[in-house]
């Protein structure tokens, strides 16, 4: 067996517990298409931020929905680690690190 690609060894630090990252955002891409989330991740400058955020139609104005010309489809990028998102608190899409996520977790209904 050769040396671990850098996404295992990626995968090994941040999900010890067993769970991959094609787990986690199939997990958190679901999660998104079916109302407002809060994900909780590290921004790639490594603040720590927070993002309300969604994929299901009902919460995206009908003048944002389509974002599949923007090389994304169902939310991911072509790469697949990262995840585009509509946030609601920010008014647009957005995109995080699926490796990068610390949490998730129902956005509060007055959100």
């Amino acid at each position: 067996m050769g040396t671990p690609s850098a996404i295992d060894v990626l995968k090994d630090k941040i999900f010890g517990t067993g769970i991959d990252i094609d787990s986690m955002r199939d997990a958190i891409r679901t999660a998104l298409q079916a109302g407002l989330w809060i994900v909780e991740f590290t921004k790639v400058s490594g603040e720590q931020a927070a993002m309300t955020c969604t994929l299901d139609d009902k919460y995206i104005p009908e003048d944002q929905r389509d974002f599949s010309v923007s090389g994304s489809v169902n939310g991911l990028v072509k790469s697949g680690d990262v995840l585009r998102v509509y946030s609601t608190d920010r008014g647009g899409w957005r995109s995080f690190k699926i490796a990068n996520v610390q949490k998730w977790y129902a956005a509060p209904l007055d959100t």
